[in-house]
């Protein structure tokens, strides 16, 4: 039997270097897999033979649901693999545990109840520190064991039902806490207390004003598409909003945040707040209910660095007109009365550097509230339109050729229009 020479025994070892990498390190490179992939993975070196029941991350992504689906022709049998592969997980650890699984249909997540349960109550005794749950269902209730569990670092809910079972919970370590399409309206009686926590998020939630969260060191907050039948406290109470340096809202959410802010006692002048990265969503000047909280935030906010906005506009304005073809129109004199306001505080914000502004359709309410801030920003440096692809070629030419000639307060301004 031939032998290899050394210069090839030499190439073999360098070539297979990634075999001789530590375990841990193994094991983060296999988290950032689709478990299927991270199972194929492991065999590929004999050295690996043992990393596969010790895996530390365990993440089911919707693929994984609809691959199985595929080739059983059942819903329930992902169910049945992961209850097997936790079943069959022999190390001390498992830190991070990812299901994110969708279907029309809610009696599956259902009728599979218990074996949902068992797997938090599995992941939660071995010192979990990531839990993401997105079910699409209403109908799944959140067990005790993860508001219990003291490990916990992140928790990300989604489309499921969580009624506390008593009134304070603590999460010591929990730094980022994001709730989707979650009923809150069964947080009424409950406080959680989370002295660590740094991101909030809350997309698409009921009855958001009954989040109570005692939260003293916030640095991110994002707050979009809530309702509920009141709002008469609209940001969670006990939370110290000055700690808050990222701030993410739509529309509706802006006039509630700024109103909640007045109602709170927080002073609407400049400073009140420290955030330094703005983010809107759904943003419309024309609209009286928008812009003036807009102006309102930027009061209370001298500190911004970044400014992120995603335009709106009813579908039936005209996409053709311009400021100077609706000089008659009442309401291109009730934008024009707000652009002095939006100049003067527009004009304080010297740290200001980045503006982005994207789904642009060019009409003329958002040419002139995009002329104003270049010629009011003093500071700019990064100035990012991106048009709507709504926009045919020669209308987005001729627009945006008229946005690059706007006069700009910042010398250093570069516009990018992409």
């Amino acid at each position: 039997m031939l032998q290899p020479l050394p210069q090839e025994q030499t190439i073999m070892a360098e070539t297979d270097r990634i075999s001789q990498l530590p375990a841990d390190i193994v094991d983060n490179i296999l988290g950032f897999l689709p478990i299927e992939d991270a199972a194929k993975t492991v065999v590929l070196s004999t050295n690996w033979g043992g990393i596969w029941p010790n895996l530390t991350q365990l993440c089911f992504a919707p693929h994984f649901f609809r691959r199985l689906k595929n080739r059983y022709s059942t819903k329930h049998a992902a169910f049945y693999v992961i209850t097997k592969i936790l079943l069959q997980h022999q190390g001390p650890t498992i830190r991070k545990f990812e299901v994110d699984y969708y279907d029309s249909k809610t009696e599956t997540v259902k009728s599979r109840s218990y074996d949902i349960d068992q797997w938090l109550l599995l992941v939660t005794r071995k010192g979990v520190e990531e839990i993401k749950l997105h079910l699409g269902s209403q109908e799944y209730r959140l067990p005790d064991c993860v508001l219990s569990c003291r490990t916990l670092k992140s928790l990300d809910l989604d489309s499921l039902l969580v009624r506390p079972l008593r009134s304070t919970y603590m999460l010591p370590n929990v730094a980022s806490l994001r709730f989707r399409s979650i009923n809150l309206d069964f947080f009424s009686d409950l406080v959680l207390d989370v002295p660590s926590l740094e991101n909030l998020s809350c997309e698409e939630c009921y009855e958001m004003f009954h989040l109570h969260i005692i939260a003293k060191s916030i640095c991110s907050l994002n707050i979009r598409y809530c309702s509920g039948r009141e709002l008469d406290s609209f940001i969670p109470v006990n939370m110290d909003l000055r700690s808050i340096r990222t701030l993410h809202l739509d529309s509706h959410s802006l006039q509630n945040f700024v109103d909640d802010c007045s109602r709170t006692g927080l002073p609407l002048r400049s400073p009140a707040l420290n955030v330094e990265d703005l983010n809107l969503s759904d943003f419309c000047f024309k609209e009286e209910t928008q812009a003036s909280p807009l102006i309102r935030l930027l009061h209370i906010c001298p500190n911004l660095i970044k400014l992120h906005i995603s335009l709106w506009c009813p579908v039936t304005w005209r996409c053709d007109s311009t400021y100077d073809d609706e000089k008659d129109i009442p309401s291109v004199a009730e934008v024009d009365r707000r652009l002095p306001e939006l100049r003067s505080v527009a004009q304080r914000h010297k740290r200001l550097v980045t503006l982005k502004l994207i789904l642009f359709k060019g009409f003329w309410c958002e040419m002139l509230f995009i002329k104003e801030l270049l010629a009011a920003l003093p500071s700019l440096q990064e100035v990012i339109i991106g048009h709507s692809n709504d926009m045919d070629s020669k209308r987005k030419c001729e627009v945006m050729e008229r946005v690059l000639h706007f006069p700009r307060a910042s010398t250093e301004a570069n516009v990018t229009c992409i």
